[in-house]
């Protein structure tokens, strides 16, 4: 029975949503393949949010306990490894240093989901070699650094030069309820704008697809509007002096995500950069609700223009992909049905567990000096 000490950045919130559906499912898994798991957190001002798990799961009660702050890691608890996840920027490598001050000789597990250099290139080129080099010589510490698809696992090991039989996928598992009803073509409208505002990418992705975008969407239908879905986006402000933006309504947070996205006809994820697997698009498909996306919104994702979703190059293809999903029945029938299946067969709980199972084989027994 392995011991893991699991280190990750602040408590999960009281719903499980975006990156915590990963993380739960993670800790699922490893319970699942008779793990022992001891909780640590960065930051201690929040619950580590395991009683949710501990609720759904009683079972794994004697083998799951918070211990606390990570500088509570100690050699003497007999760990067999260190997994460091969902934990960002300067305080991922404060983790990684206190680990090694604290039990140098455990393996360590560091899972970034994403090729984190890769997210700033287009948004800030210049930072982009320094943050490189950083996030290389970070992952060269670790036994096993873990990146949520292949795509990513190809970019560590091409761009960062990590060894592949150190580098594996552990990807991600839908963990909502789904609708309780199922919304027909007849019974959607418009179209949604979903991501949260801390992230750049998407602000950059929303602010050109409402000056680019949505005006000729607007002069090729003007019924259809577009409404804009997450956490901080009702902070979010348009400069519309002339008033040209009257279809486009700010949502902001919504309490139930999948029941609000069943309402429309199609979601737009029109991102210009940014790495990693797109969890805004997993929910829409197994919402039923078609997407129409760009190249760097399905990247690593097996999904396939006009088989699973509509894939955009350039605005006058967005244009054309909203306002089609907004007329033709039949086509939005097919992506719908084959949108959530595919969604279903590749982000689930089962080839989570099973990857774990595999990062489990393949773990180290301990340092060596």
């Amino acid at each position: 029975m392995r011991r893991i000490a699991l280190v990750y950045g602040q408590g999960i919130g009281p719903r499980i949503l975006g990156s915590d559906q990963r993380l739960v499912a993670t800790m699922t898994a490893l319970l699942d393949h008779q793990c022992v798991l001891d909780i640590f957190l960065i930051s201690t001002d929040r619950s580590p949010g395991i009683e949710h798990l501990l609720a759904r799961r009683p079972t794994f009660r004697d083998r799951l306990a918070f211990r606390g702050s990570v500088q509570a890691l100690g050699p003497g608890a007999g760990y067999d490894a260190v997994y460091l996840t969902s934990i960002w920027g300067r305080r991922l490598e404060d983790a990684v240093r206190c680990v090694e001050q604290l039990a140098p000789r455990l393996p360590l597990v560091v899972d970034t989901a994403d090729c984190l250099a890769e997210s700033v290139r287009q948004l800030h080129p210049v930072r982009f070699e320094g943050m490189r080099k950083w996030e290389q010589a970070l992952h060269r510490r670790a036994e096993l650094s873990v990146f949520v698809t292949q795509a990513e696992c190809f970019k560590a090991c091409a761009r960062l030069g990590l060894d592949a039989s150190r580098v594996m996928e552990v990807g991600y598992a839908f963990g909502q309820d789904l609708p309780a009803q199922t919304r027909g073509f007849d019974e959607r409208r418009h179209m949604a704008f979903l991501g949260g505002a801390v992230n750049p990418h998407n602000i950059n992705a929303l602010r050109n697809f409402v000056h680019t975008i949505i005006p000729e969407i607007a002069r090729a239908d003007p019924a259809i509007e577009l409404h804009i879905i997450g956490a901080g986006m009702d902070q979010f402000r348009l400069a519309d002096p002339k008033g040209r933006h009257r279809n486009i309504r700010i949502l902001g947070y919504v309490e139930n995500l999948l029941e609000t996205l069943s309402r429309y006809r199609n979601v737009v994820v029109p991102l210009l950069s940014g790495g990693g697997m797109k969890i805004k698009i997993v929910d829409a498909l197994m919402a039923g609700t078609p997407v129409v996306t760009s190249i760097a919104g399905v990247e690593g994702m097996p999904l396939t223009h006009r088989e699973h979703v509509l894939i955009a190059e350039t605005p006058e293809q967005f244009v054309e992909g909203v306002c089609e999903l907004s007329q033709d029945r039949r086509l939005w029938n097919a992506l719908s049905q084959s949108g959530f299946l595919q969604a279903t067969k590749y982000y689930n709980y089962e080839n989570l567990s099973r990857q774990v199972g595999v990062l489990l084989e393949r773990l180290p027994a301990s340092r060596l000096d």
